[in-house]
Formats: structure tokens, sequence, C-alpha cells
């Protein structure tokens, strides 16, 4: 089976434009998972508009590197610049936020799958260090004390690992 991502870039969801974000440093051996805490609707780009207004309205606007929808659908947001989802670790991580409230729903497969092929994906563009073993795939509460990303996303780390062909500990 083929593995693919979809992105559906900045444009193509309807992003606000924002400007003096940098470019990220490559290769980085960091990803961060969060949720979003926003409705997730049948409409990834409605819902990532919502993200955006949200994130806006906090002044973290381009926010995450990518969203990913409850369908697969992957999103980018501040994509390869400098984003503002995990303080202190902007300028050296990725932040993937799943669409939804992961306190309240469970990560779709579709989700997981592709949260790991686009770690894939960045790997082979060398934005993600190429020795996936190297990588260090964590929910953001790992970084600072918070519920992020909700009871139900936390636990799946090892899934997300085993879909970039990251080895997993039995």
């Amino acid at each position: 089976m083929a593995e693919q991502v979809l992105v559906v870039k900045r444009h193509q969801w309807g992003a606000k434009y924002h400007a003096g974000t940098q470019q990220m440093p490559k290769p980085v051996a960091e990803v961060n998972i969060h949720h979003t805490v926003t409705p997730a609707t049948g409409d990834p780009c409605k819902d990532m508009r919502l993200v955006e207004q949200v994130l806006h309205s906090r002044g973290l606007a381009p926010g995450y590197s990518f969203c990913i929808h409850p369908s697969g659908v992957v999103l980018e947001g501040a994509g390869g610049m400098i984003g503002a989802h995990t303080a202190k670790r902007n300028a050296m991580s990725y932040g993937f936020a799943f669409i939804g409230n992961y306190d309240e729903m469970q990560p779709t497969w579709a989700q997981l799958a592709a949260a790991g092929y686009l770690i894939r994906v960045l790997q082979y563009t060398g934005f993600i260090v190429s020795e996936l073993h190297k990588v260090t795939i964590q929910p953001h509460r790992a970084t600072k004390a918070t519920a992020c990303p909700g009871a139900n996303l936390a636990p799946r780390m090892d899934a997300i690992r085993w879909f970039a062909g990251v080895q997993v500990a039995n």
C-alpha cells in the first residue's frame, strides 16, 4: 500500500496572512503532539479556520505546524516556519495538533496514520533527522504541566511512532 498524506496548504483552507515567522532550522528531532480542544465537524477547512481564529485571539498564529483532522486530512499551519505551539521548543520542534478535544473523543486511525506518515514525509524532505529512532515523538504534556493532548490521545504516541516507521518497544 502506498503511503500518502493529503496536506491542505494555508491558502487552500483560507488562512489569514501572517508575517514575521522565520524558517525552521533543518533538520529537527522532535515532534510535539497537541489537541485543539475546538469542535471537529465534517469540514476540515472550516475547522482549521476556527483553530486559526482561536490562535489569533491569543496572539499565537500561525501556531501549530500542522493540524490533523479526524478524517486524516492534514492542514498546514506554520508548516516549515517556526510556529507557536510548545513554549521554549518552537524553533526546535514541530507541533502537530489533532483537531478536536481528546479528553472527550478518541483519535481516529486516520489521524494517527496521517501523523506518522507526515513525520516520514518531513524526514524524507530533510525537515526531520534521517534517523527516525532519534526523533522524539511526545505529548505536549511531556514539556510542561498541561493536560494536552488529552487523556485519549496522550497514550497513542506508540501508534504514531509505528506509523512513522519507528521501532516500538513491546
